[in-house]
């Protein structure tokens, strides 16, 4: 509606006399919302939930009230109330003597209330913010009460006096939750601006900035020994972080981003003893986590509607689940559920050999037609070698998979490589290993543990430079899985125009586990994975679990081109079957292949970048020297430098490390030097 001529004449009367702000001290002010009658039961959900520290009390937040129940028969002792706005959050403190309520009037004022336990009467209450409180708590010592607010910041109040202390601005979103460390001297919040910030309480100060997280961040605790911040928010993740006694930016790295929840995260809390960690979400789970590593140890039942308040016990025996259909249910909880749980032996890329044939001599036959299938498979004595076409009639248009029928031995291990591309065929082969009966043997288990995706650009089947999504909480020598192809994290970026750096050999990427390199689009999802032997009993964490299989398209580490190389390890005595196909179905006269079955013969070759280096005297050159691995050696390479002309020297040793190819050392010549001739570097 429009102003009205007296009004009007008020304003105008108003601005002539110099539009003076008013004087005295600030007028009350309110909320007026129109009274909206439900039209059907009304349902107070559960906001927040707390056990005292001497397990008599639990407190139930609820919008308009705050219940206190009995801890010993859960019966309602005492209800409090008479707070401004929704209640958000409760919490005791760690004395046990108070109770804080944070509740608040959305864009208008935020409130936390102290209520005495010994006697349930209402102690210091704080007004401030511009909008409602969503966490309050109390200091380890009670002297002191930190608020956080949607209005994007975080308050400390003094208790005795009611004064505000300081304000911690920096968060450029709502704070939806904080956490004391133990000690009193920081303090965590979590924003609704994708971080988590610690900030000194004694000064103010931010300290560090948790930037990990990729959506809004909801709930932040601190473990009980002070070492640990856990948070989680919107991205799913339960991020941990350590804390450096310091806690200066740079000396807190994160530990775990743990995919937690196939839902926004709503709450996560230690237990007081510090072995369990347990989270809630939107996805109607509650789970338990071990605090050693960080693995999930149990989940409950699926909730009958989300639990946004979860709390343990003082003891540590219990957990309190509050849910927004305004349930409480309280879970017993297995004391072996804080035990470290079982760590699953990683399985290495490479194994080694007990195969008693290293050093027989391969025997040569040519495949037996028909063989493409598993029941007329070619026998195949091992070691061997066997010349194979793939050829069909000229009105067949089929492709002509060739079977070969081996026998081994459980630990033997064998290379099974193809000759074809090399040789001047057009054959582009590939192998696999089967079971008698034709099915694939597993390989390995492969556990996502951080998902990703290739962001930027698409790479094509030779770069080693991927721009990966969350690479902040990957760690080096990681191994990237990219649909069926398998990687190694070997650099992190090193600027903004940077990618991460997976291991490479000769300008290209290396592959592990015999699988094949092959382009990526942008956009793609990938995976960090750890790998595990077959049977292995993985622990699910919300990502997927790949299985591998012996099989190999094009040569893991690019040295015979587009011809096949696997390492097969011989899981249990028996019959086994190799496949050897053209990976595009194509046949031909000029489609033949020799394949060959031997024991692995590992060896390293070294090369040096020049023989006959020109040094000027007084100056000095890197060497560079490259690294030849040979089936699967793996092992550390000491390079020694002796022999070198008159006033020449060079750093020596060095090592290459091991599944490292490359390693530089300086040589230098003296300002007296003579000029070497060729020979003197032969």
């Amino acid at each position: 509606a429009q102003p009205k001529p007296a009004e009007l004449a008020i304003i105008k009367a108003w601005i002539d006399a110099g539009a003076k702000a008013p004087t005295g001290g600030l007028a009350a002010t309110g909320l007026v919302t129109p009274k909206i009658e439900a039209q059907g039961k009304v349902r107070e959900p559960i906001t927040s939930v707390a056990a005292s520290p001497n397990g008599k009390w639990i407190a139930i937040a609820r919008p308009h009230a705050v219940e206190l129940l009995n801890a010993a028969d859960r019966a309602i002792a005492k209800t409090l109330t008479g707070h401004t706005g929704a209640i958000n959050d409760v919490s005791f403190s760690a004395n046990g003597e108070w109770l804080c309520v944070a509740s608040g009037e959305t864009g208008l004022v935020g409130e936390a209330t102290l209520w005495k336990t010994a006697d349930w009467t209402r102690g210091r209450v704080v007004q401030g913010h511009r909008d409602s409180i969503y966490s309050a708590q109390l200091s380890p010592d009670a002297t002191m009460l930190a608020t956080a607010s949607y209005d994007r910041d975080a308050m400390m109040w003094d208790v005795a006096s009611g004064q505000l202390l300081k304000t911690f601005s920096g968060h450029n979103d709502a704070v939806y939750g904080l956490a004391f460390a133990p000690n009193g001297k920081l303090l965590a919040t979590a924003s609704g601006d994708r971080t988590v910030k610690l900030w000194d309480v004694a000064t103010g100060q931010r300290l560090d900035t948790f930037s990990q997280p990729s959506k809004d961040q909801s709930t932040v605790a601190f473990s009980p020994n002070g070492r640990f911040v856990a948070a989680g928010g919107v991205d799913f993740r339960v991020r941990i972080w350590q804390v450096s006694e310091s806690a200066r930016e740079g000396t807190n790295p994160i530990l775990y981003a743990r995919f937690a929840h196939e839902g926004p995260i709503l709450k996560v809390a230690f237990s007081p003893d510090g072995r369990l960690l347990a989270s809630s979400s939107e996805d109607r789970r509650i789970k338990l986590w071990e605090t050693k590593t960080f693995t999930q140890v149990a989940v409950l039942e699926r909730q009958q509607d989300w639990a946004a308040a979860i709390a343990f016990t003082s003891d540590s025996r219990q957990l309190l689940a509050g849910r927004m259909s305004g349930a409480l249910t309280v879970y017993p909880l297995d004391p072996k559920w804080g035990d470290s749980a079982v760590e699953l032996e990683p399985l290495s890329e490479t194994v080694a050999s007990t195969n008693e044939h290293a050093g027989e001599k391969s025997a040569s036959q040519s495949e037996v037609e028909p063989n493409d299938e598993p029941s007329t498979a070619t026998p195949l004595a091992l070691p061997g070698i066997v010349k194979g076409e793939f050829k069909r009639p000229a009105n067949d248009k089929s492709s002509d998979p060739d079977f070969y029928r081996i026998a081994a031995k459980a630990g033997q291990v064998w290379i099974i490589e193809t000759n074809a591309g090399r040789s001047g065929s057009l054959a582009d082969t590939k192998v696999e290993v089967l079971h008698s009966d034709g099915q694939p043997v597993l390989r390995a288990l492969l556990q996502a543990v951080r998902d990703s995706w290739i962001n930027f650009r698409p790479i094509d089947s030779s770069s080693a430079d991927v721009r990966l999504e969350f690479w902040e909480e990957m760690d080096l020598n990681q191994f990237v899985y990219m649909q069926g192809e398998v990687c190694k994290t070997f650099r992190s970026p090193q600027g903004p125009d940077s990618g991460y750096q997976l291991y490479a050999l000769g300008g290209k990427r290396r592959d592990y586990f015999d699988t094949s390199a092959t382009a990526h689009a942008k956009e793609e999802p990938c995976y960090i994975v750890e790998a595990y032997p077959p049977g292995s009993k993985i622990v699910d964490n919300g990502l997927p679990v790949f299985p591998l299989y012996f099989s190999n398209d094009d040569d893991a580490e690019r040295k015979l081109d587009k011809d096949s190389r696997l390492t097969f390890t011989v899981p249990a005595d028996g019959a086994y079957l190799v496949r050897v196909s053209d990976v595009r179905g194509f046949t031909g006269d000029k489609q033949h292949y020799t394949l060959t079955v031997r024991p692995p013969m590992p060896d390293f070759g070294v090369t040096i970048n020049t023989m006959s280096p020109k040094v000027p005297a007084g100056s000095g050159q890197r060497l560079k020297f490259t690294l030849s691995r040979i089936d699967n050696f793996e092992g550390d390479v000491r390079i020694d430098i002796a022999g070198l002309p008159a006033g020449f020297s060079a750093s020596s040793p060095v090592v290459i490390a091991a599944g490292h190819v490359e390693t530089n050392s300086v040589l230098t010549a003296a300002k007296e030097a003579p000029e070497p001739k060729k020979e003197d570097w032969e």
